[in-house]
């Protein structure tokens, strides 16, 4: 009796050998497709993400419609947006005026195009009116008083739990051990 396996096997198994050869190959050698993305943002706040178009990059196009945001952010018009179809693409509209294409490049599976469009209009609309009622001095007025509150309460705080004056940072209250500094506390500069 011969311990050889039998040819059979022997031919699965370099069958076996050779398409997984082919198969690493083909993955080196097909180029990884990464769609470049870059932010939407609309007063430091990042809405979405645009792919790059034609002949622009994403990052160009983000730029480009970033630029466009910020000019319709100055502007005290009531914003009004809307979506049109050109060509079969959706446009998302800004006062009439086209501020953006949807792509199928920029579509997040599962969605198509026109909805991808209807969640960045409803996002950009929600964005620019925050924006321009933070602008504006109605929200001024009452952030300011609100800021100021938050920060007596801060320091009233600090001094019923213990912690001293919180305006005093050079005294000394720990004379009895001189070689600890509290940590909050600095060294009074010698005159």
């Amino acid at each position: 009796m011969s311990n050889r396996p039998p040819a059979k096997f022997v031919r699965y198994q370099l069958l076996g050998i050779i398409v997984a050869i082919g198969l690493n190959l083909m993955l080196m050698v097909l180029p990884v497709r990464a769609i470049d993305r870059a932010d939407i943002v609309v007063d430091g706040r990042p809405l979405f993400k645009v792919s790059g178009a034609e002949s622009l990059t994403a990052s160009e196009r983000a730029d480009l419609l970033n630029l466009r945001l910020q000019q319709i952010q100055k502007s005290a018009t009531p914003i009004q947006i809307s979506i049109e179809s050109r060509n079969q693409s959706p446009i998302i509209l800004v006062n009439d005026r086209q501020l953006l294409t949807v792509t199928q490049s920029d579509v997040v599976p599962p969605l198509t195009p026109t909805t991808q469009a209807k969640l960045w209009a409803q996002q950009l609309s929600q964005a620019l009116q925050q924006a321009q009622q933070e602008k504006g001095t109605g929200f001024l007025k009452t952030a300011i008083p609100i800021a100021l509150g938050a920060l007596v309460l801060a320091i009233a705080l600090h001094y019923v739990l213990g912690c001293g004056d919180p305006l005093d940072l050079y005294s000394s209250d720990l004379s009895s051990h001189p070689q600890q500094q509290h940590p909050l506390k600095l060294n009074r500069p010698k005159l």
